[in-house]
């Protein structure tokens, strides 16, 4: 607990300094060399942007990065009494439902945050364009969450009291992990861990979450009958 609240402090102080500074070491500047471009000279303006940009929306991410991680520490550990367990079925298939709906919810945060923050000249296509597809990737990852759910829809195994990560995933269990599901938890934690380093938290809390989601399915296989066990390996 003492590492996630460290999380919390480190956070809120990056926060609170992003907040000190300018977007751009010169707005004016940046403004006027800005409004000389003309629409054919977008990569003028991504350099132009690259070279006049502060570090304020980077520490801003990252800080709410950090905090956010806080949160879902806590909210882990609160659900598990001080570890970390798998979900009760209902709040598994809840996660196979809020998943899909926060990723697609995060893509949408990103171009309006864009937006927001001047990432894109003014003469770009309008974001109506990326988000008419927010509903296809919603609808394709829930499909995908939904059917990994078959994984556990023939365990009889209680999974409210089954740890994860601290008790059930270690070096020695892993190997014995469903194949399919390791995988995916690599990718994912991989892909997470890229984002997070970027502060991209719209993308690595979501990432966060589905590694959770994953490592439950993992642990709950690990934990079924043999004879489930006999059809993984």
């Amino acid at each position: 607990m003492k590492t996630s609240s460290l999380l919390l402090v480190i956070g809120i102080g990056i926060l609170v300094y992003s907040c000190t500074l300018e977007p751009y070491s010169n707005y004016d500047l940046f403004y006027e060399q800005y409004m000389a471009l003309d629409h054919s000279q977008s990569s003028e303006f991504y350099a132009l942007r690259d070279e006049m940009v502060t570090p304020k929306y980077l520490l801003q991410d990252i800080g709410i990065s950090l905090i956010l991680f806080f949160l879902i520490a806590k909210s882990l550990l609160k659900l598990g009494k001080g570890k970390i367990v798998t979900p009760s079925k209902p709040l598994l298939i809840a996660l196979a439902f809020v998943l899909p709906l926060l990723t697609a919810a995060g893509s949408v945060f990103d171009l309006f945050q864009g937006l927001f923050r001047g990432e894109f000249p003014h003469w770009a296509d309008s974001i109506a364009i990326p988000l008419a597809g927010v509903p296809i990737i919603f609808t394709i990852l829930l499909v995908w969450s939904m059917s990994h759910l078959l994984f556990i829809s023939v365990s009889q195994t209680p999974i409210t009291k089954m740890k994860i990560v601290s008790l059930h995933i270690s070096l020695k269990t892993i190997p014995k992990l469903n194949r399919w599901i390791l995988f995916i938890s690599c990718v994912t934690f991989i892909l997470t861990a890229l984002s997070a380093v970027y502060g991209q938290y719209w993308v690595s809390v979501p990432g966060t979450l589905w590694l959770y989601y994953y490592l439950s399915l993992g642990t709950i296989r690990l934990n079924a009958p043999n004879k489930l066990l006999k059809q993984d390996s």
